[in-house]
């Protein structure tokens, strides 16, 4: 009875010293963590959590668009960090010198004046910018598709503004609006997937993409050709 209860007691104190050293580093690996979070850690964490896969195609069924960004580290921004709070959704990539934002507008009518009022934007913004605008008819829906873009320096850094418009219904139309803005040299390897991300806006249809999700390689490759001609084909009878 005495020899239990002395190996009981001889026993405890390891028990506290261990107790208390697994204590010790507990607190010293939460005071590192909390360094790292004050020196932008946190930040960095939840910028890793918005990150948007590479060539990644986003489908807003529910706004009948659909948008593919191209190139790597775009990422998911809170409504308002680009807009003045009104837009569907906003990004920023291309080593964070690109911003782009997806508004919805509800009167069809307004996509002339909107193109004017973005263009005079441009101009305000890069006095010396060189602007051009492209209209184009969606094959089937005929609904309307409107590029804009302006291009110069701005402060000495080459920038872009891009916009396309595309009409989804009989009254309402998607507008994306981005621009684009670094050194000669980063601007001329970004400035393709800038254009490709925002002429990419495009009508989506929840069955067409699923039935293109069950098409083989080599039938995707043939609808897009197919899309493409019929696209080029209704420019063509536009332009007659």
């Amino acid at each position: 009875m005495d020899t239990e209860l002395s190996n009981t007691k001889s026993t405890l104190p390891v028990i506290v010293y261990l107790l208390g050293g697994l204590v010790i580093v507990g607190i010293i690996a939460l005071l590192v963590l909390v360094k790292q979070l004050g020196n932008g850690g946190l930040r960095d964490l939840i910028k890793g959590l918005n990150e948007i896969p590479a060539d990644h195609t986003i489908n807003n069924f529910e706004n009948h668009y659909q948008l593919s960004l191209l190139g790597n580290s775009w990422r998911d921004e809170e409504i308002g960090k680009h807009s003045d709070g009104s837009a569907l959704a906003e990004y920023t990539g291309l080593n964070k010198d690109a911003g782009i934002i997806v508004f919805l507008h509800d009167d069809v009518d307004n996509i002339t004046e909107t193109t004017q009022w973005r263009i005079e934007q441009s101009l305000a913004d890069i006095p010396d910018a060189s602007c051009f605008e492209s209209r184009s008819l969606i094959p089937v829906s005929l609904n309307l598709l409107v590029y804009v873009e302006c291009e110069g320096l701005n402060k000495g850094y080459s920038k872009i503004d891009a916009y396309q418009f595309l009409q989804t219904s009989q009254n309402t139309f998607i507008e994306l609006y981005g621009n684009l803005s670094a050194s000669k040299n980063q601007y001329k390897k970004q400035v393709a997937n800038f254009r490709g991300t925002i002429q990419s806006l495009a009508p989506a249809d929840e069955r067409i993409v699923e039935a293109n999700e069950n098409l083989a390689p080599t039938d995707k490759d043939a609808a897009s050709f197919d899309q493409t001609q019929a696209t080029l084909e209704a420019t063509i009878d536009e332009t007659k």
